[in-house]
């Protein structure tokens, strides 16, 4: 990646009081989901099991037919518990994991101008903020997408704790006014979003778009 376009630099903080309550929160909600839904379901699925496999012994005996409808009840059952669960056991995991590391990172963007860019289809929304300090923040992703009083002037970017291949946990805390994009592009930025969540570019934003090789309108 060129020296004019680099991750953006958040600062690192610990968290706040205010923020370890709201994690231990959706701790305590995401444990009280798990038990009032998995539970039940696999009790269901249980039951369904029995009486399917009580039907077919007196219909049939142990024959294949008893296999078949048996096996059959197993593989619904697990597969309308299984999402249910990865959703549980991912959310739970993304918790302790920011309770544990105890820090967050923060970036503040406070801009001049903004243009918007043609959402990705594997990276979502994409807004370019120009600042008074002679750069552009980049921010991509789906959490962009149908915020309120976004883009805005002057907002937070904040992001706790990652877990492997599943993206950071983020807030975006809007603290100015909303600021309407100056330009709507029709083409994307084509940036790397696998791991970033926004960019610094050296420069204002029709340099940023000339380095990206778009044509200006």
């Amino acid at each position: 990646m060129s020296s004019l376009l680099t991750p953006a630099p958040f600062k690192t903080r610990r968290l706040r009081e205010s923020e370890r309550r709201y994690f231990q929160r959706r701790r305590t909600l995401a444990i009280r989901r798990y038990r009032a839904t998995f539970f039940p379901q696999l009790v269901l699925g249980i039951l369904l099991l029995l009486g399917f496999g009580f039907t077919a012994i007196v219909n049939w005996g142990f024959s294949w037919q008893f296999l078949l409808i048996s096996g059959g009840v197993a593989a619904v059952s697990s597969t309308t518990m299984y999402p249910e669960y990865l959703s549980y056991f991912q959310d739970r995991k993304r918790i302790e994991q920011i309770l544990d590391h105890g820090t967050c990172q923060e970036l503040q963007v406070q801009a001049t101008q903004v243009w918007e860019y043609e959402p990705s289809k594997d990276c979502g929304a994409c807004y370019a903020f120009e600042q008074d300090n002679c750069q552009v923040i980049v921010v991509q992703g789906w959490e962009f997408f149908d915020q309120q009083r976004f883009p805005n002037s002057d907002f937070l970017l904040v992001q706790y704790a990652q877990l492997d291949s599943i993206r950071n946990a983020l807030r975006i805390v809007r603290r100015g006014d909303p600021l309407e994009p100056s330009s709507v592009c029709e083409e994307c930025l084509d940036l790397p979003c696998e791991k970033e969540l926004a960019y610094c570019f050296s420069g204002d934003l029709v340099q940023l778009h000339q380095f990206c090789g778009l044509t200006l309108q």
